[in-house]
């Protein structure tokens, strides 16, 4: 009989070239888009807005935030990711 274990190496950094850049695709629940919300994928989806500088004055900040608002350019999306990390995080014992 033997005895193989398996360790966890995460100190190790994943070399650049193992990094693959995956589109996301855009997520959209209806009435509005197609998706389903199995396809919510936090790593893609989520995003923080930024600090918005407060400003005194009341009715003009609305008008001012609902044209930025109509202003963002929406820019295709990535996620980085190892598809074979076990190669470089996982070892076993004995080799």
């Amino acid at each position: 009989m033997f005895y193989v274990a398996i360790q966890l190496n995460d100190k190790e950094t994943v070399p650049p070239y193992a990094i693959e850049q995956v589109p996301c695709e855009d997520f959209r629940l209806p009435p509005s888009g197609t998706s389903q919300e199995s396809e919510f994928d936090l790593l893609c989806h989520l995003e923080l807005e930024p600090e918005k500088e407060e400003k005194k004055g009341g009715a003009d900040n609305d008008e001012e935030e609902e044209a930025e608002d109509a202003n963002v350019i929406e820019v295709q999306k990535y996620k980085s990711t190892v598809p074979n990390i076990q190669e470089y995080w996982l070892r076993t014992v004995p080799d």
